[in-house]
């Protein structure tokens, strides 16, 4: 117990009467929106090394072909758009859990000691076009630091 109560009373009986499922609790909600945090984290961090690579081979490799170009940038757009939609997903999800658990927290009869570090907690929970306007301005400086070395045929 987390002195809060629960969240949700979703607890299910058995043909016995037996509780099968424990109550869904705020310690629950905020465990939860911290390891999605972590995902989020997580996918950034994989995307920070994809576009170093895919920049990096743009200026390693001088002059580079339009083909070659070419294939490196349909790889890291795919990369990118896959990264992204998983992003979304995760960044979705911490942001409901981030009006749960505030909504709860607000309509809770009991006080609770870390109310206040919990809505700090979930407050971190970014709307998506933040993160989407990094991602697209990120994918289009990688990009042009790709074709800045590209050598055209005369």
């Amino acid at each position: 117990m987390n002195g809060a109560g629960p969240m949700k009373a979703a607890t299910v009986q058995d043909s016995l009467g037996q509780s099968t499922m424990d109550k869904f609790e705020l310690n629950h909600a905020v465990s939860l929106f911290t390891q999605q945090t972590t995902t989020i984290n997580s996918l950034w961090t994989v995307y920070v090394a994809a576009t170093f690579a895919a920049a990096g081979y743009g200026f390693s490799v001088s002059p580079l072909s339009p083909i070659i170009a070419g294939a490196v940038t349909l790889g890291f757009l795919v990369f990118t758009f896959g990264n992204w939609k998983l992003l979304k997903q995760g960044l979705q999800i911490n942001r409901q859990l981030q009006k749960d658990i505030t909504d709860f927290i607000q309509s809770a009869a009991e006080s609770n000691p870390f109310k206040l570090s919990i809505k700090k907690l979930v407050s971190t929970a970014n709307p998506p076009w933040i993160s989407l306007v990094i991602h697209l301005w990120i994918d289009f400086c990688v990009v042009a630091a790709l074709w800045s070395r590209v050598k055209w045929p005369a």
